[in-house]
């Protein structure tokens, strides 16, 4: 889906942070979205645009809080609490920093991170929001769970790690983390 408001904001945007962004993009008054509820019962959706468009077949899914099944010509069954690319916690936590509701932001990014122990983007968002309070260990501590909490952290979590401490102003944490990640992976040239 592209939302267009302004000429501001042309990105592709995943369904999870939809809500979000449109009350970013528009709130003027407090976000009246259910913040930190969970579904109280399956959501269902449907869109028929493909088939009156594309001839292809509609698109019907229902939501739980676990799962997603979407039907199509080939069902799709996801679990939300598995899949790394279920953001909704991170995406709404995003719009209430950016809205000055930091208490609520902090909330949310731990929901996530409840959810999805090493999730980039609730790590890097809550390390940004402890940095702009001045929680620099904490921000320190958070970042580099995406390491810590992955049992499975390749090197592309390490440049992460090292990418992202050096953005929030952590030199000397950041050498050190590229170094913890050139001695796990020495042919990696990000590591350098």
């Amino acid at each position: 889906m592209r939302l267009l408001r302004s000429g501001r904001l042309a990105a592709a945007l995943a369904l999870a942070v939809l809500v979000a962004t449109v009350a970013c993009t528009g709130a003027s008054g407090p976000l009246n979205a259910p913040v930190g509820r969970t579904l109280e019962r399956p959501l269902y959706s449907e869109t028929f645009y493909p088939r009156y468009h594309f001839g292809w077949s509609e698109l019907l899914s229902a939501t739980e809080e676990r799962y997603r099944f979407i039907r199509a010509p080939r069902g799709e069954l996801y679990d939300r609490l598995r899949d790394a690319r279920e953001h909704l916690h991170a995406g709404l936590a995003d719009c209430l920093a950016r809205l000055g509701r930091e208490a609520e932001a902090e909330a949310e990014f731990r929901q996530e991170i409840a959810l999805i122990p090493y999730s980039r983007e609730a790590r890097i968002g809550l390390g940004r929001l402890f940095r702009s309070q001045g929680r620099d260990a904490e921000a320190r501590n958070v970042v580099t769970g995406i390491v810590t909490a992955n049992p499975r952290a390749g090197a592309d979590e390490y440049v992460v790690v090292a990418r992202t401490l050096a953005r929030l102003g952590d030199a000397e944490a950041a050498r050190d983390w590229a170094r913890r990640g050139r001695a796990l992976h020495p042919a990696d040239p990000r590591l350098r």
